[in-house]
């Protein structure tokens, strides 16, 4: 595993570019709720892993998004699968969208860009655009060692045991999101080439 940090982070959301699917997936130690840390690459290897990027739970199009993944959480388990969702959010900010959504599937913070940097799911917020965010009550974390802020763009990936990135999905428009049709498609094509 390589491990992560806060390069790849894009000038806009339109031009961020996720690693590719055969890329190595980067690891971290990142908290959880209720302040449990764990590291990525354990996570992958014990079984393959969806990872979610979203915004943050004052996301309405990323909470839609989450209670989807919860719906088909079962059939993604019976597949083999585990999901991890990582967002900027702080980590009271996870429990919160957690209970709001009913989410069972782990939780995690990334408020230091560890691993969306490493992903290159991060986009750059100037500091006159995180003024509006701000002013409608989202705390946006900002770029370690630079002035702006940051977020990133709702991703799915899936990660084999092997560490190895078998699948990417994404769109720079948050209101477009990986349907848990086509996230069942490809995890069903990936364990089948297992």
């Amino acid at each position: 595993m390589c491990s992560a940090g806060t390069a790849g982070i894009a000038d806009s959301p339109g031009s961020v570019q996720p690693l590719a699917a055969g890329s190595v997936a980067p690891s971290a130690n990142l908290v959880g709720i209720g302040g449990a840390s764990a590291e990525l690459s354990d996570i992958f290897a014990a079984k393959p892993t969806i990872v979610i990027f979203f915004r943050g739970g004052w996301c309405p199009f990323c909470n839609r998004h989450l209670a989807s993944l919860a719906g088909v959480e079962l059939d993604l388990r019976r597949l083999g699968y585990q999901i991890v969702a990582i967002s900027p959010d702080p980590v009271s900010d996870l429990e919160k969208t957690a209970a709001n959504e009913h989410l069972r599937y782990r939780l995690f913070s990334d408020r230091g860009m560890k691993v969306s940097g490493a992903y290159k799911v991060a986009f750059r917020i100037s500091a006159a655009d995180e003024k509006d965010y701000r002013g409608n009550g989202i705390n946006l974390p900002r770029i370690p060692g630079d002035p702006d802020f940051w977020l990133c763009i709702p991703t799915a990936f899936i990660v084999g045991r092997d560490g190895l990135i078998k699948f990417v999905y994404f769109n720079p428009d948050p209101a477009i999101t990986i349907s848990t049709q086509a996230l069942m498609a490809a995890a069903k094509a990936t364990a089948e080439a297992r």
